[in-house]
């Protein structure tokens, strides 16, 4: 089964302003408060076929703090005389 990407969003977002000088003029003259408004809609692209995922960073961190703790485990009991394996 292939992936899908998520069919399209949208944002709309409204904001108004007052200035504190009573003589100011919005935009097109209009009087205070100004207001503007806008919409974005996004759409994802479909995932291509064939992607395979690769490891992240997390996962070749576990895997090298591990390879690293074996080393020094292996470094302190041959240090200390004790037969490895």
């Amino acid at each position: 089964m292939q992936p899908r990407a998520p069919g399209s969003s949208s944002l709309t977002n409204q904001a108004s302003l007052r200035s504190a000088e009573p003589a100011a003029q919005c935009t097109g003259g209009t009087a205070q408060p100004c207001t503007a408004s806008a919409t974005v809609t996004t759409t994802a692209a479909e995932v291509p076929a064939g992607v395979n995922p690769s490891p992240s960073l997390q996962q070749w961190s576990v895997v090298l703090l591990t390879l690293l703790t074996a080393v020094i485990g292996a470094w302190r009991m041959r240090s200390r005389g004790q037969r490895i394996g």
